[in-house]
This record gives C-alpha cells, sequence and structure tokens, in this order.
C-alpha cells in the first residue's frame, strides 16, 4: 500500500517544516492532493472511529509488513508531531500527502506569506511566534 510506504519512509522534519506542511494541507486547494484516497486511508486505519490514530492501530496497519516492534514505535514517534500520543488527519496528511505536489513554488510562497506577518519579505523569530501563538502553539527554543 502506497500510504503505508510513505509513513515507513517519513523523516520527521523541523519544526518550521511541520508546521509549514500542516499550514499547506490545510489551507491549499484541495485539488491539488489527492485526499480522497489519503481519508479513506486515514479512516482505514482509524478502526475504533475516533478521529486518531493510535500506536495499536499503527501497530495493525503495520503488523502486515513484519515490522519490529522499535520500527513501528519510531514511525509513530515520527508522525505524532504534537507529542500528544496520537495521530489526528493534519498529521498524517502532512506524512502522506504527495511532498511534488504539496511543495510547489505557489504553494512553498503561500506558507512563507503565512509566516511573514509583518510583510517584510523575512520570517523572523517573533513572525514565527506570532504565527504559533495565532494557533495557540508556543515556539521552542
Amino acid at each position: 500500500m502506497q500510504v503505508l510506504r510513505r509513513i515507513k519512509n517519513f523523516r520527521a522534519p523541523k519544526r518550521l517544516q511541520i508546521e509549514a506542511l500542516s499550514f499547506l494541507v490545510n489551507q491549499v486547494d484541495t485539488s491539488t492532493f489527492d485526499f480522497a484516497k489519503l481519508r479513506n486511508a486515514f479512516r482505514t486505519l482509524d478502526t475504533d472511529n475516533s478521529g486518531t490514530l493510535t500506536i495499536n492501530e499503527i501497530r495493525t496497519a503495520f503488523n502486515e509488513l513484519s515490522m519490529s516492534e522499535e520500527e513501528i514505535n519510531c514511525i509513530f514517534s515520527r508522525m505524532d508531531f504534537n507529542h500528544d500520543g496520537e495521530i489526528n488527519y493534519t498529521e498524517f496528511l502532512a506524512v502522506t500527502v504527495d511532498r511534488r505536489k504539496a511543495l510547489t513554488e505557489n504553494n512553498m510562497l503561500f506558507a512563507f506569506h503565512h509566516f511573514d506577518i509583518d510583510n517584510t519579505g523575512f520570517i523572523t523569530r517573533q513572525n514565527l511566534e506570532e504565527s504559533f501563538r495565532r494557533e495557540g502553539k508556543h515556539l521552542s527554543q
């Protein structure tokens, strides 16, 4: 399954990359991505219909691939951006979306302007702090 392969090969990006990907999958034209397939994959993995994926649901999905418990835990940890013990739909999309389609010049410019709050053409630490604050998040050192 292509979605499981993307999850397995996903490497956790830096915090700004995570936020930019999360922003993009929530804000850009959804016709850019094949969200129907990803939504169906998420629903299939979400066996308890909670709207999030647990370690047990990820474990069940990857059991078919004969992966070790350590590998599965590592995959889950890389996907759980906010470290709350669950994978929400935005985290899932940020991991599984086709990055060649997501990271177009237009989409990256759109994300850049989201973080460049004062329209200076630069993203400062203050811009990031304000952007994170608006979303109820904190920028750590």
